[in-house]
């Protein structure tokens, strides 16, 4: 069990942060725990030195355990193998998910004989109940910490397990949602609801030929068009004009993906090359 686990564990790796557990799954003698850490920050991290954390993540017995969850590595701790790896927390996961559609289907006093009809039409009832159970500190059948990370509340791929729909129709459902401004999406992240800032481009490279200037430009924030943005101006002068768009393959949240700008560069490589013909205006 966990709770064995943890001396070893914290004789290696100190006691910051520490671990509560706050419910415990047991799946064929295998203990996969919803946890509380706390600690405090102490590594530089954007002048948060020193002050306190906390935070609540699933866990197994593989995380705490030496050799397979962490190991000794010239003669400092440090963690190995992956969590998706581990069967039993896969299962755990998927036990929550039914609990919770079992609850939702109790709760709303389902009226239809099939599943499938009748939760959907529950969705915006759950969506907010899972919210609440977030804030409250639940588990509710999602791995890692990924959609905190990007400031939300979990991932629509788990109310679509909750609600053993097929993801093209949870997002026709979450659609009315955002649009009644109860939630955001970041991606598939669900967030608390916020007015999407102005569009603005910002300008990743240029190329410049015969005078002119090709200039590709990229969307700040994901409720923009996800494209290129294609202009050209006169060396040396401001005004702009458009020359067209070409969709990203991939989000550029950390920046472009290679695969893009090679795609971007040929692109506008091509349109920079239609309007050879024409001659700079003199000053």
């Amino acid at each position: 069990m966990i709770v064995d686990l943890l001396f070893e564990y914290y004789t290696a790796f100190g006691t910051n942060p520490t671990y509560t557990i706050l419910r415990s799954i047991v799946v064929d003698g295998h203990e996969i725990a919803w946890m509380r850490f706390e600690g405090i920050v102490d590594i530089p991290l954007f002048g948060k030195e020193g002050k306190p954390y906390v935070g609540n993540m699933l866990f197994c017995e593989c995380d705490f355990k030496k050799d397979v969850g962490w190991q000794i590595h010239k003669g400092n701790p440090c963690t190995i193998g992956s969590r998706g790896e581990c069967l039993p927390r896969q299962a755990a996961i998927h036990l929550r998910q039914l609990e919770l559609r079992s609850e939702y289907l109790r709760r709303f006093e389902k009226t239809t004989d099939s599943d499938a009809l009748f939760l959907p039409q529950q969705t915006p009832k759950i969506v907010c109940d899972l919210i609440e159970k977030v804030k409250a500190g639940e588990f509710i059948g999602e791995d890692g910490s990924g959609a905190e990370f990007w400031g939300g509340y979990f991932y629509l791929q788990t109310l679509a397990s909750i609600l053993d729909l097929p993801m093209s129709e949870i997002w026709k459902e979450a659609d009315p949602l955002i649009e009644q401004k109860k939630i955001s999406l970041e991606g598939a992240v669900v967030q608390k609801y916020r007015r999407p800032p102005p569009p603005r481009w910002e300008e990743c490279f240029r190329i410049e030929e015969n005078g002119f200037v090709g200039i590709a430009s990229l969307p700040t924030h994901s409720k923009m068009p996800q494209c290129w943005k294609f202009e050209r101006c006169e060396v040396g002068k401001k005004k702009r004009s458009l020359l067209g768009h070409l969709p990203l393959a991939y989000f550029p949240d950390f920046g472009p993906d290679v695969d893009d700008v090679e795609e971007a560069t040929q692109e506008l490589k091509k349109l920079m090359s239609n309007i050879t013909s024409e001659k700079p205006t003199k000053n």
